[in-house]
């Protein structure tokens, strides 16, 4: 991509602002997914006002919501169909084709295509009312094909319990119990960012959310082959802007196991971003479409833990140490009345281990919670049995 005299963004408020406030001195046009959706639903109309700005030159970013089920494919297939591509003023579009947004934002196609691509995945079936279901697909995971962020994932120990459960028109996959790497790139035009990798807390058959795992980038020395499958996704099913997979470590083989992926900035965006030295991701954004690009030998590890139900005067002695990264969700607002906790995710980064031991000593005192320290230390050790750390001393 490269500057543009205008910028179209097209999703949620909150990324609208968050982008926006990066591009000072570029003139920003916005349209909420339901404003683009009913106001362009025909892409006449879609292309009619891109067209309209000619000669000013400019860009077009689209973030669906992955929590709304199709809307990322029906965003992209606007864009596709308005031929906006292929206007001589459009300098950058950041948003995948239609084709892979359909694709891979549904979990039983997404399986093919990692099939096709040759990309390790688990013994993986579609259950679409099928009573062909191989005995040894047992213990697995049910997934509805869709979901996101763990909504209606299930651990399934046998055949009798899948039928118990009453359960069509998911995807199930063989379990396995480990750390869960999540690996991301970025395309823009012809350039391709690799992310940094995250690491997760090892799953286990509570199959917590993601976001209630210890998560840890640019720490860990990890495999880097899998960037290779994301490339060729990226390649095979026409994809610009941000594309990620996610996927569990078999100890047994040494390799991971592809289970899911996605057109989208997945929920280890921000631990990423801070690895590599962003605030947030308009700033990332700003210099993607800038050509400006920062150096790897820049990038410090980044810690990212959730604590639960903490007190008024917790967070507001957080607030006083302005260090430390963190946000709070109601979550019976995300989950509903399955999860009534508040969730607070702090986030650390950390150039060594010393420095990472001061600040978790830090925020023990601030909270007057002295099982963190062992907590994340113990977490941070798990992990080091399957991976060795970048850093020389230990935690």
């Amino acid at each position: 991509m490269m500057k543009a005299d205008i910028l179209i963004i097209i999703g949620s408020e909150s990324k609208f602002r968050l982008i926006s406030n990066a591009f000072t001195n570029t003139n920003v046009v916005y349209f909420s997914n339901n404003q683009i959706n009913s106001k362009f639903e025909s892409s006449v109309r879609f292309a009619d006002l891109v067209r309209s700005y000619y000669p000013a030159s400019v860009n077009i970013i689209m973030f669906g919501r992955a929590s709304k089920e199709g809307e990322i494919a029906e965003l992209a297939k606007i864009i596709d169909h308005s031929q906006v591509r292929e206007m001589s003023h459009v300098k950058g579009i950041f948003a995948p084709s239609f084709y892979g947004a359909e694709i891979l934002n549904d979990k039983a196609s997404t399986i093919d295509a990692f099939k096709k691509l040759e990309i390790l995945i688990p013994e993986s079936i579609s259950y679409v009312e099928s009573d062909n279901i191989p005995s040894d697909i047992f213990p697995c995971v049910l997934k509805p094909r869709t979901s996101t962020g763990g909504a209606g994932i299930k651990f399934i120990s046998s055949y009798n319990d899948l039928l118990l459960k009453g359960e069509k028109g998911y995807v199930l996959s063989k379990y396995y119990e480990g750390p869960e790497l999540s690996y991301a790139i970025c395309k823009f035009n012809n350039q391709i960012d690799r992310l940094p990798v995250s690491v997760r807390s090892k799953s286990n058959n509570n199959l917590l959310h993601p976001d209630d795992k210890l998560k840890v980038t640019g720490y860990f020395d990890v495999p880097t082959l899998p960037y290779e499958g994301l490339e060729k996704l990226a390649k095979e099913y026409f994809i610009e802007g941000p594309l990620y997979y996610e996927g569990i470590w078999d100890k047994n083989e040494r390799v991971i196991r592809f289970l899911e992926g996605g057109t989208r900035f997945s929920g280890s965006t921000e631990i990423r971003l801070k690895t590599m030295g962003y605030s947030d991701l308009g700033k990332y954004i700003f210099d993607k479409l800038n050509g400006y690009n920062r150096e790897e030998t820049s990038f410090n590890p980044c810690l990212q833990f959730p604590l639960y139900n903490l007190s008024l005067d917790q967070i507001a002695n957080l607030k006083e140490a302005p260090v430390f990264n963190f946000e709070t969700h109601d979550l019976s607002q995300i989950r509903g009345d399955v999860d009534k906790r508040f969730r607070t995710t702090l986030r650390i980064t950390f150039s060594s281990n010393k420095e990472l031991y001061t600040k978790l000593q830090q925020i023990s005192k601030l909270l007057n919670k002295s099982s963190i320290i062992d907590e994340i230390s113990s977490e941070l050790e798990e992990l080091r049995g399957y991976f060795p750390i970048l850093m020389s001393a230990k935690v």
